[in-house]
């Protein structure tokens, strides 16, 4: 009986024992924390976060890791974590970066954000990764938006955005929608200036996602703005002309084409960047409509021409139909005004700038068509009913026709057309056909005597 009482209280002992000793190998969050400041920290909380410790005391080896700005490790360490303990760490660690976050010190929100981009890359459940995703929209949402590079820890804008995807589009649109605000704001044109280049590279970071939804909200946004601004549209307005696909521009872009304000020195930049570039690359097909319109019914002058030569890019030899069937049968029409900006190039007659421009469209036909000209289109011209058709027909046939032609134009000598209201300085269709000959034959002298000198030179 005394035995068997001493034997139970001796394994009693014993247990008690254990207890104390497993208990007191057993860590604790706030033994994590002693290894804070200690050089070996980083390997030390790898260890916790792996050992045979609790979820509470690994959350806490993986936080002291985000503080440190070492939450990119997290992602190697997690990996060698069960599925369930890696769920139940991330499931706390989401609490805490939430703090941080929202914490007033901007270095530990900076910290989460970073914390929040490389936990959602380290395998967490979809529903966890949405929250994750969440907090990241919520740093970048408001003025974190426009922290420089150097402050912005690990994780920058684009790194963000590629990681939420379209969940980050509101932000965007919040940010571009703010910067229009402020850029108009602006006291003085360096400022305006600033801003706007500050808006610009928020366009290409944004460029640099490669989101199809992208398009389409920086289309809108332009769409939206251009109505509230309307006329005064700076060169910033170009940008989504420059390879924006969305649809929703086409109507803009008409609308800048054929405004009648000639004298628009930002308007006729960005008419340039339509005419040049977004109808000859990205829109093509509407470039065709658009430009045919512009030589049909552009009072500037200027852009007619323009939009002759981005014909001959889009169709090749169609474009000859649609120059000359567009092109209006009056003088009037297509005189360059004497307050176009342009008319400084023609300083004592700027009604001069028609048969400028009908020579250099003349002479591009060449090179755009591979000079493979069909001249014949412009011989059917020639005996057509409209007084500009037979004008440019003449012209163009000048430069790529033969003596054939040479002798149907030098026919026309008693032609008694009026001319007078082309400002030529002919009075009449005979008399610009005889000029237009004389001018011909010393062109094409000039052509056989260059050549005879290269042949010499070669030989």
């Amino acid at each position: 009986m005394f035995r068997a009482r001493v034997g139970s209280l001796l394994w009693c002992l014993l247990l008690s024992c254990l207890v104390l000793a497993v208990t007191a190998c057993e860590k604790t969050p706030e033994d994590v924390r002693k290894w804070e400041k200690d050089k070996r920290a980083p390997q030390k909380m790898k260890e916790f976060i792996l050992g045979e410790t609790s979820t509470e005391v690994k959350v806490e080896a993986a936080t002291i890791l985000i503080e440190k700005g070492l939450s990119s490790n997290l992602i190697a360490i997690f990996k060698e974590l069960s599925g369930e303990q890696r769920a139940l760490v991330v499931e706390q660690l989401i609490t805490r970066i939430d703090e941080m976050i929202k914490s007033e010190k901007f270095g530990l929100a900076v910290r989460g954000k970073d914390a929040a981009y490389y936990l959602a890359n380290a395998n967490p459940s979809d529903e966890q990764k949405e929250r994750l995703h969440g907090q990241l929209v919520t740093w970048v949402d408001g003025d974190n938006f426009w922290c420089p590079l150097e402050k912005v820890g690990d994780v920058d804008q684009l790194k963000l955005f590629q990681e939420v995807g379209v969940k980050g589009l509101p932000a965007i649109e919040k940010a571009l929608n703010s910067t229009f605000d402020e850029m108009y704001k602006s006291e003085n044109a360096a400022t305006f200036e600033k801003r706007s280049e500050g808006l610009l590279a928020t366009l290409n970071m944004i460029e640099d996602l490669n989101l199809p939804e992208t398009e389409e909200l920086v289309a809108k946004i332009f769409v939206e703005r251009a109505e509230k601004a309307w006329p005064k549209l700076d060169e910033i307005y170009a940008y989504p002309f420059l390879g924006n696909k969305s649809l929703s521009l086409l109507p803009l872009a008409e609308r800048i084409l054929l405004d009648p304000d000639y004298k628009n020195d930002k308007l006729n930049a960005i008419r340039d960047v339509l005419i040049n570039t977004y109808y000859r690359t990205t829109q093509r097909q509407s470039g065709v409509q658009a430009c045919t319109k512009v030589v049909r019914e552009d009072r500037s002058g200027s852009l007619r021409w323009m939009c002759a030569q981005t014909l001959l890019e889009l169709t090749k030899e169609a474009a000859i139909e649609h120059v000359f069937m567009a092109i209006p049968d009056d003088p009037v029409a297509l005189q360059l005004p004497a307050d176009h900006p342009n008319a400084s190039a023609f300083p004592t007659k700027p009604e001069a700038n028609f048969w400028f421009e009908a020579g250099s469209f003349c002479r591009a036909v060449g090179p755009m068509l591979a000079y493979k000209v069909p001249v014949e289109k412009f011989r059917s011209y020639l005996t057509g009913t409209r007084t500009v058709e037979r004008l440019l027909a003449m012209e163009c046939l000048s430069y790529h026709g033969t003596e054939a032609d040479l002798e149907s134009i030098n026919a026309l000598a008693t032609e008694t057309t009026d001319l007078s209201a082309w400002n030529a300085e002919q009075k009449t269709m005979g008399e610009y056909a005889t000029a237009l000959a004389a001018v011909w034959a010393e062109r094409h002298a000039d052509i056989a005597a260059t050549r005879n000198a290269l042949a010499g030179q070669t030989q």
